[in-house]
């Protein structure tokens, strides 16, 4: 039998560095910050808003609408500790931001019928939506959401017309209203 002393003695060789195999993983922990980073600077601005109800309003969901474009998302839906209304909060789109101040008003759009017309039919295929009208004022980040639309917002979009009656008048033709054909017979 040989004598353990006469083998020879391990040569140990202490290296400093980073191995190879650390680059994959340093690479995915700095993909993940830049995108937890790009998340939060798209989040844009959250703000909070009180509704009356919560009917048609859907967290994830229901979006935020100034002139038909898209500025925000509800995120989440809560009661109020009072239990006299629905808080509502929403994230603005950083290019929206600006539109947020004291005399801006929200308001729920969904299909409407009155006297006076009907409106919001395109919620019926697109679903409900909170609409924005932009005031003046300070900036804010809470607000309270109208019931109805603001009055003045007919005379901004379109052409309106008003009708008059007149007293002597005992009978309307629409046939006098509709444009003339080349035989002179309403169309």
């Amino acid at each position: 039998m040989s004598d353990r002393h006469d083998l020879p003695s391990p040569i140990i060789k202490t290296t400093y560095g980073l191995s190879p195999l650390w680059i994959l993983p340093i690479l995915a922990l700095g993909l993940a910050a830049w995108l937890v980073f790009q998340s939060i600077n798209e989040a844009g601005q959250r703000i909070q808003i009180l509704f009356s109800d919560a009917q048609g309003l859907e967290a994830g969901r229901t979006i935020i609408r100034y002139q038909g474009l898209e500025i925000g998302k509800v995120r989440n839906i809560t009661l109020a500790d009072d239990l006299d209304g629905i808080y509502v909060d929403a994230n603005i789109y950083p290019e929206a931001t600006q539109l947020l101040t004291s005399g801006t008003q929200f308001w729920l759009v969904k299909p409407r019928a009155s006297i006076t017309g009907i409106s919001g039919l395109e919620t019926l295929v697109s679903g409900n939506y909170i609409a924005l009208q932009p005031g003046d004022g300070e900036p804010r980040l809470t607000f309270t959401a109208r019931d109805e639309p603001p009055t003045d917002m007919a005379e901004k979009a379109g052409t309106t017309v008003k009708l008059r009656h007149r007293p002597s008048l005992t009978q309307c033709r629409i046939a006098a209203l509709l444009p003339q054909n080349s035989r002179g017979r309403g169309l």
